[in-house]
């Protein structure tokens, strides 16, 4: 009997030193962990700054966009206008054209 009570204790003991080995591992877990959850955060805000940053980049470039489209559009009615209220733009266009084409050296020469 008096040596079952000599192995319970030894067994108590190893118990006893795995929980505190244990209690020490969970310790230095819950420390890397605190560690790794707080970059992950400064890593989400920085991220989120980031896409709003680019989203606003984002609806400035297509407004600009918007904005040329307009303009082009604009300047070609514009154009098209100066076109019909002068008689004739046409074939003085093609004249000129024709003109350049017949003032260029012939090909090889």
């Amino acid at each position: 009997m008096h040596m079952l009570q000599h192995q319970a204790g030894a067994s108590v003991r190893i118990d006893l030193a795995t929980f505190n080995a244990l209690l020490d591992e969970n310790a230095i877990l819950a420390r890397e962990l605190g560690k790794v959850q707080e970059r992950s955060t400064r890593l989400l805000t920085e991220k989120s700054s980031e896409i709003e940053r680019l989203t606003v980049q984002l609806v400035q470039l297509r407004a600009e966009n918007v904005a040329k489209d307009s303009r082009i559009a604009f300047l070609s009615e514009d154009m098209a206008a100066l076109k019909a209220s002068i008689p004739g733009f046409d074939a003085g266009m093609r004249l000129q054209k024709k003109g350049r084409a017949d003032d260029r050296p012939p090909v090889g020469a």
